[in-house]
């Protein structure tokens, strides 16, 4: 039987690039090579906010602005005791449904509606999805963001966030995501 020659770089590149990445990704594993990820480009894999890709842009956040951010100690000593997120360095993705001096609270009709500005954003729940207790913001009150601060919101209804935890310091924004539209699932 006559061996096979190796194919040649020039007429089958395509074939040495993959091998190539192959032995590049695989060196990278085993020393454990810390491959560098772009600051302006963030994958969201829960779902309170659609999967997918996102742009990170640098500037001042608006109200309906989804916000790339860091939570609060007591968020996240919280969510990473029930495991809602990864680890403690975890940043969140959120919606900027309140801003300084915009009324929110939660309305007891209904069994628990988020109100803000008089608008209904949907149920607050009392229990998470493995039954335990969320903690409560006190019902039938209404509060008002105060300056410097905003409220957090997920398009997800049985996401944690703001209707459970409060406001948030703008100074923990890290910046203002955009959906890639063909890498995020809407």
């Amino acid at each position: 039987m006559r061996k096979r020659p190796l194919p040649r770089p020039q007429k089958q590149l395509w074939v040495w690039l993959i091998f190539g990445l192959a032995v590049w990704m695989l060196t990278a594993s085993l020393f454990h090579w810390e491959i560098p990820k772009p600051d302006w480009l963030i994958w969201n894999r829960t779902s309170s906010m659609p999967r997918g890709f996102y742009i990170l842009e640098c500037r001042q956040p608006e109200k309906g602005d989804i916000v790339l951010f860091l939570p609060t100690e007591w968020e996240k000593r919280f969510s990473v005791a029930r495991n809602y997120i990864p680890r403690p360095d975890a940043r969140l993705i959120k919606r900027m449904a309140a801003v300084a001096g915009d009324t929110y609270g939660i309305t007891s009709e209904g069994g628990g509606r988020l109100l803000v500005n008089g608008e209904d954003l949907g149920p607050v729940l009392l229990r998470d999805s493995m039954d335990r207790p969320l903690p409560q913001l006190s019902w039938d009150v209404t509060f008002v963001v105060p300056e410097g601060e905003f409220l957090p919101i997920a398009d997800h209804e049985r996401s944690f966030d703001g209707r459970y935890t409060g406001t948030v310091p703008l100074e923990n924004i890290i910046g203002v995501l955009h959906p890639i539209p063909l890498l995020t699932s809407w």
